[in-house]
Parts: C-alpha cells; sequence; structure tokens
C-alpha cells in the first residue's frame, strides 16, 4: 500500500464503508448511520502494521431550520470545507476505525449572517464471526454537535437559526447501529439489524417552537438473501420502526420489502 490522493465526488472520509452493511443485503439502519457522498480532496497514508490514515477536506453544505419551523433549508452560504480524519484498522479478526470531523455551519437570512461550530467523533467496527468471512457482526456509534447532514439523512438540522436574536443555536445528536450477517450456506445468508438516533436541543431554545422538530428514531429488521446464480440476489426482508417528534406525536411502520438484483 502507498500513499495516495482522492480527487472529486466519493463517500465521505467520516464514513467508515467497511462497518456498514453491504446495500445488497441490509436495507436501512438509516438512523444510525453516517452516510454522504461529496466531492472532497482525500490523503490516505498507513501509518503501522493494519492502520491507515485518512484526511479530507470536503464539499461544505449546511442543512438549517427556523425556530418553529422543522423543515431543512439548504443553505449556499458555506466558506470553509469541511475538515475530516479517519484512522482505519484492518487484520485477520475484522475492521476498526475513528473518525473525526470538524465544520463550520453558515447561514444567510434577511441581511444577517450566522455561523457555528460544529463536529462530530465517530467509531466503528466489524467483527468476522467465521474464518471464511462469510459472517460478521458490525456496529457503529457516533456523536456531535451540528453535524446532523452527515448522521442519518439529516434527520436532525445542522443547527437552528433564530431570527429574533440572528444566532444559530445548537444540536446535538447521537447515533448508533448494529447489524449481524450470517451465512448458512454459501448462497444464503440471514440479516438482523438495529439503528437509533437521539436529538438534544439547545436549552436556551423554546420548547414550545421545537414541537415539530424530531426527536428520536429507531429500527429493526431481519431478512433473509439467496444468490440462486451468480451475480443475482434475492431477498425479502421485514421492518419495524418507530419515530417520536419533540412535542410527543410518534408513529411506527410495519413494512415487508422484496429486493432483486443483478450486478454487472
Amino acid at each position: 500500500q502507498v500513499d495516495k490522493f482522492t480527487f472529486g465526488e466519493d463517500w465521505s472520509t467520516f464514513q467508515y464503508t467497511g462497518a456498514l452493511p453491504e446495500s445488497t443485503d441490509f436495507v436501512g439502519a438509516t438512523e444510525g448511520t453516517v452516510f454522504v457522498r461529496q466531492p472532497l480532496i482525500r490523503y490516505s497514508t498507513p501509518v503501522g502494521s493494519g492502520l491507515t490514515l485518512h484526511a479530507s477536506i470536503e464539499n461544505p453544505e449546511s442543512g438549517t431550520a427556523m425556530l418553529g419551523a422543522p423543515a431543512l433549508i439548504e443553505n449556499g452560504d458555506d466558506r470553509m470545507p469541511d475538515f475530516v480524519a479517519r484512522l482505519a484498522y484492518t487484520g485477520k479478526l475484522g475492521e476498526l476505525s475513528l473518525a473525526g470531523l470538524g465544520r463550520e455551519v453558515r447561514v444567510e437570512s434577511a441581511g444577517v449572517s450566522a455561523s457555528s461550530f460544529g463536529w462530530g467523533v465517530s467509531g466503528a467496527g466489524k467483527i468476522y464471526l467465521k474464518g471464511d468471512k462469510s459472517s460478521d457482526l458490525r456496529v457503529m456509534a457516533t456523536y456531535g454537535s451540528n453535524a446532523g447532514r452527515y448522521i442519518g439523512l439529516n434527520f436532525a438540522p445542522d443547527a437552528i437559526f433564530v431570527p429574533a436574536t440572528g444566532k444559530l443555536e445548537d444540536v446535538r445528536e447521537f447515533a448508533a447501529l448494529a447489524a449481524a450477517r450470517i451465512g448458512l450456506t454459501p448462497t444464503v445468508r440471514l440479516n438482523f439489524m438495529g439503528s437509533y438516533q437521539s436529538v438534544d436541543y439547545d436549552s436556551a431554545l423554546p420548547a414550545a417552537s421545537l414541537s415539530g422538530f424530531n426527536k428520536k428514531a429507531w429500527s429493526a429488521a431481519a431478512n433473509i438473501f439467496w444468490t440462486p446464480v451468480k451475480n443475482i440476489d434475492l431477498g425479502l426482508e421485514y421492518r419495524h420502526g418507530a419515530r417520536e417528534l419533540v412535542g410527543g406525536a410518534n408513529g411506527q411502520l410495519d413494512r415487508f420489502e422484496f429486493a432483486a438484483k443483478y450486478s454487472f
């Protein structure tokens, strides 16, 4: 392995794809997932036995909300790139990673500009349960402030703009996921997964104005996948999920999904 640069659009360095479920077998775990694809410049270099350091500057974009209005506003006012670093380990028993994020969240509204610092840390890992790597256990946990764009597909806004003060107030998130992949035969595997996210809004914000904002969500699912011939995957999944708002309103879903994929 040698030092290398990555240019152009790619998965964010804050995301650890090794710990995430393969898209073929796992549909979901969204609440606990770090997932962003964006333009970046990344430098990767080995720093020890099985250890690789990745450092990047990435395209910024702030998804904020107005106090009292939970709809996200995608701002094009960012002036600083997002800075990300990840230390990844790969060994015979599995993979581990630790990532950090630093960013500026910025918004301009009615001639008033405001900015706030955002950060996040994420740890992830994959442990092989069989020598042939057909079964494994995967986990990821993430905590951050003003990092909603990276966590759970912006389940929470990056920050909340308060027109009366012209300030951005902080939003903190905790997210986690766990998934198990069990190879029953060379062509059949079972998958189990669960994910969770909770959001904590700045105490300076009045609760009544946050009633429509997301507070927490979780989901759990199980599926079975079969590969009858090379490059073809067929799967069936059951999922249960729940979401709760700050004001106490909540809802649930139950869903069956069938998937078919041809790889070429």
